[in-house]
């Protein structure tokens, strides 16, 4: 077994941004109308990956793959594998929940929508920050019970009831503040675990437990749909290398894995303004101005684990189909110090899609942030198609020439293991046209008969003041024989 070795554990840390470790260990010894569920409106019809693909790879990956998958026998496997696909599909309806749920934690940190409260920073360390969080916690309880046309309130009010919590009585509010800590307080023990097991893995010196550490580091995490727009500035600048390579030409059917929600991240969790997502018209964005696609030719497939991510997408293609235009808010820190090229990214964020907008109002307390906003033509918007499904599981089943000529999946496969990773790159693999590629943050085994090859990488530098994270960004060629009848691919 082999990987590409590109040194990802030099504290390259994936960009839905962590609460530093100084602050997680204060937090703990601090604090030791009815919503609808978001609607299914997948453009697409998904097929599972067959057990006579999954038997190589478990081969492959012997000690890595699960112990019930590991024999040989054809009729064994062919018995157990819809077992264990079947535990996986629950799992990962249980992993968004948690995810659902570290984004609930965030909101009620940062959030600025439902409190005149201030947002809690590291610098807030100091004895009110108690006070300033069981206030902040009263206001989003309050927010609740009238959440209004607010589409994070009216998301966290479905969730909450969905698990059994009500707002209709002094005792439910009760019990509904308790769950709130306890889960603030799981969140962040979490977190101070994943950087943990991270660093323990670092001072053991051992290649194999860092690689393993770092680009798994999430196996067991929530699925989050927080995005950012830090990832796209890196895939550009991949693009652009892969583009001076002579690496691609003419890209006219691309796909997204994992495009998420800027909903309230890990690192700043802005509300005030509308859910949004980035990736599909960052990609979009990027290819026309480097080159190899031109504006009005080129399709874009959004697929997410997240029927709430389809949701936002479909209910944007419908506004699209009346003549409406996608507005994306694009915050910048201003206390964070960029470096040129990330600035220069956001700066010409959109242009190839859109045209400036008005930028939402800055709410009371929050200074220092820059803003922009970009105005996304209609019929951009329709030429993304959302596409519920499971990347582990499940894929396209694509005529040749409808097949990818790029995928990008970043911040993604970081969240499964070294099995569930190559299962997803099976699935990617047969969605992709001969010699198309896959662009990536993580770094993939390449195991004998690997379906994706990786070709190169690129270290990306975001900020002067954070010279300690760095993003890598690899990309991946489809093997020439991926689909070939009976390959382990």
């Amino acid at each position: 077994m082999s990987c590409f070795n590109i040194s990802m554990v030099d504290t390259a840390v994936s960009l839905k941004i962590r609460i530093s470790g100084v602050w997680i260990v204060f937090l703990l010894s601090v604090f030791s109308p009815a919503a609808q569920p978001p609607q299914r409106d997948s453009a697409c019809s998904a097929v599972s990956i067959p057990y006579e693909e999954v038997q190589p790879i478990a081969k492959a990956l012997k000690e890595a793959a699960p112990v019930e998958l590991r024999r040989n026998e054809a009729d064994v496997l062919a018995k157990a594998w819809p077992v264990w696909a079947a535990r996986h599909s629950t799992l990962a309806q249980e992993r968004m929940t948690r995810g659902d749920e570290d984004t609930l934690a965030n909101l009620i940190i940062f959030g600025t929508s439902f409190t005149a409260q201030p947002r809690f920073t590291q610098s807030d360390i100091g004895p009110l920050a108690r006070k300033v969080f069981d206030a902040r916690l009263d206001d989003f309880i309050r927010a609740l019970e009238a959440p209004g046309t607010n589409d994070r309130l009216v998301y966290m009010r479905w969730l909450l009831e969905s698990k059994g919590h009500s707002l209709s009585s002094t005792a439910g509010r009760a019990k509904l503040r308790q769950y709130l800590i306890a889960n603030l307080l799981r969140m962040l023990r979490e977190q101070q675990g994943y950087e943990k097991a991270l660093e323990e893995a670092r001072r053991s010196g051992n290649p194999d437990a860092m690689f393993a550490a770092s680009e798994t580091r999430y196996r067991t995490r929530g699925l989050s749909v927080d995005t950012a727009l830090f990832p796209n500035y890196a895939v550009e600048e991949a693009l652009k290398a892969m583009r001076t390579r002579g690496l691609l030409k003419d890209v006219k059917r691309v796909a997204v894995i994992g495009p998420g929600l800027d909903f309230a991240d890990k690192q700043g969790g802005y509300d005030f303004y509308p859910e949004q997502t980035l990736q599909p018209f960052a990609l979009i964005d990027s290819l026309v101005r480097i080159g190899p696609s031109q504006a009005g030719k080129l399709d874009v497939t959004a697929m997410d684990i997240s029927p709430h991510v389809i949701s936002h997408l479909a209910a944007a293609r419908r506004r699209a189909k009346r003549g409406t235009p996608y507005v994306v808010q694009l915050p910048r820190d201003l206390n964070s110090s960029w470096k040129p090229g990330t600035i220069a990214f956001w700066e010409q964020f959109g242009r190839q899609i859109g045209s400036p907008s008005k930028s939402s109002a800055l709410p009371p307390g929050i200074s220092r942030l820059g803003m922009r906003a970009v105005s996304i033509r209609p019929e951009v918007v329709l030429s993304v198609t959302p596409c519920e499904m499971n990347i582990v599981l499940q894929r396209l089943n694509l005529p040749e020439a409808q097949k990818f000529d790029l995928i990008v999946a970043t911040n993604i496969l970081v969240y499964y293991d070294f099995f569930e990773q190559s299962l997803a790159m099976a699935n990617i693999a047969r969605m992709l046209k001969p010699s198309g590629f896959l662009v990536s943050n993580t770094g993939l085994i390449e195991f004998p008969g690997s379906p994706l090859n990786a070709v190169d990488y690129l270290k990306v530098d975001y900020w002067n003041d954070r010279p300690d994270v760095r993003e890598h960004i690899v990309w991946y060629r489809r093997a020439s024989d991926a689909n070939s009848p009976g390959s382990a691919r």
